[in-house]
């Protein structure tokens, strides 16, 4: 629909909502530190994915958002971006979570 992403720059992805959601999946947080990724942080009070994404979108390094849904529903904020635009994050299928990748 009217996606004229062109060549140049344009808005990033957030004002444009361009984010890939995966159900039931959940980072690997230790293999992904380890390959070199960051935790940025987990915002208090936020409990659902719009705002969980909203956050991530407000942290400029943030590239993927995790929502925990069972109780207590929390939002973690990473940047698993490499250099060369390689992903240093790994992903795993979890009931109760899921990732958003901007």
């Amino acid at each position: 629909d009217g996606d004229a992403s062109g060549g140049s720059a344009g808005p990033a992805p957030c004002s444009r909502g361009r984010f890939s959601p995966v159900p039931d999946s959940i980072i690997r947080t230790k293999d992904s530190l380890a390959a070199g990724a960051t935790f940025l942080r987990a915002p208090a009070g936020v409990r659902d994915w719009r705002r969980c994404v909203a956050a991530c979108c407000g942290e400029p390094r943030c590239s993927v958002a995790v929502l925990q849904k069972p109780e207590p529903r929390s939002c973690y904020l990473f940047d698993c971006g490499g250099a060369g635009g390689r992903d240093l994050c790994s992903f795993s299928q979890h009931r109760g979570y899921s990732t958003y990748s901007l």
